[in-house]
């Protein structure tokens, strides 16, 4: 069985904590591969202002380039509509039943997890991979309540953000060092998030 990681987000833009994580849970996990899955349109996240999915997914391969280990999946964006993460998996699982799947997911995410789609199943399908944001997380109280088995990485904490590196382009601020250097040169090119 392959070790997969499935991170998926709006990825809007790609930032460096989304690589610092992606990376990280490779390591501790003990991953062979991190899928990276731009959602066509977030259950979660309603930033209807956000660009089309084809730059967010053109920033994701930017993003990624010469990372043996990431690949970047069109799956959601192709299968149009609601993200779920659920349909994600089952689709994954069709498709690769020789991958044992793991779930990358951030604090914030594991404090809504109870209100996804499909928990429990979401749960059979995929371990979870933890990435904790706060100072002095408290995880295993966070994994109790959803009786999840997880993987908690220990990973520097980053304080980036999507909508903070938004905002500071929308201001004409700089963000170099915030984004690859690729995503970067790809939003200007592009004049997104101004």
């Amino acid at each position: 069985m392959m070790r997969v990681g499935l991170y998926g987000g709006s990825f809007s833009p790609v930032h460096i904590g989304h690589l610092v994580i992606a990376e990280q849970a490779r390591v501790q996990a003990r991953l062979d591969r991190v899928v990276w899955m731009p959602a066509f349109l977030s259950p979660h996240k309603t930033d209807r202002a956000a660009p089309a999915a084809a730059h967010r997914l053109a920033m994701c391969r930017l993003a990624t380039v010469g990372h043996d280990a990431f690949e970047v999946s069109d799956l959601e964006i192709e299968r149009e509509g609601v993200s779920f993460t659920v349909d994600t998996l089952r689709s994954l699982r069709d498709r690769h039943p020789d991958w044992d799947l793991h779930l990358v997911i951030g604090q914030d995410s594991l404090e809504s997890f109870p209100t996804w789609k499909e928990p429990d199943t979401i749960l059979s399908m995929a371990r979870l991979v933890v990435y904790p944001r706060a100072a002095e997380p408290d995880l295993a109280g966070l994994l109790a309540a959803v009786q999840a088995d997880a993987i908690a990485l220990d990973a520097p904490r980053l304080a980036v953000s999507a909508s903070d590196i938004r905002d500071r382009i929308g201001r004409g601020l700089s963000v170099r060092y915030l984004l690859p250097d690729r995503v970067l040169s790809y939003v200007e090119d592009h004049g997104l998030y101004r």
